[in-house]
């Protein structure tokens, strides 16, 4: 009974002195059931990601394309490659040591 009573006064304290005692919090679940401050972050990530791979695809040169190229025109040994918006990176060492990254366009496999 007490504990009703305490509770009762707190909340007729608060609403009097102007604060809200509830606010309604606006329920960011993602896709995969967890919540977050980040809103639709998740979402436009995801929508982001769709829209890199589907540049890859309808890319004419592929990432192996633009490796094969590289080295037969530089020599050395591959270090890494990625792909980056329609933009291929191969990094290469090179016979005297040091380290090169050579761009290839994903479109015409020109070398940038």
């Amino acid at each position: 009974m007490f504990r009703r009573i305490l509770i009762s006064i707190l909340l007729t304290c608060l609403s009097l002195s102007g604060q809200t005692v509830l606010a309604a919090q606006p329920d960011y679940r993602h896709r995969d059931g967890h919540r977050d401050g980040h809103g639709d972050r998740h979402a436009v990530d995801a929508a982001a990601s769709n829209r890199a791979a589907l540049r890859l695809a309808q890319s004419k040169v592929s990432l192996d394309q633009a490796v094969a190229k590289v080295l037969r025109t530089f020599g050395g040994k591959l270090i890494k490659a990625e792909t980056r918006g329609n933009v291929h990176y191969v990094k290469v060492l090179m016979d005297n040591g040091r380290v090169r990254t050579v761009r290839v366009d994903g479109n015409s496999g020109r070398i940038l």
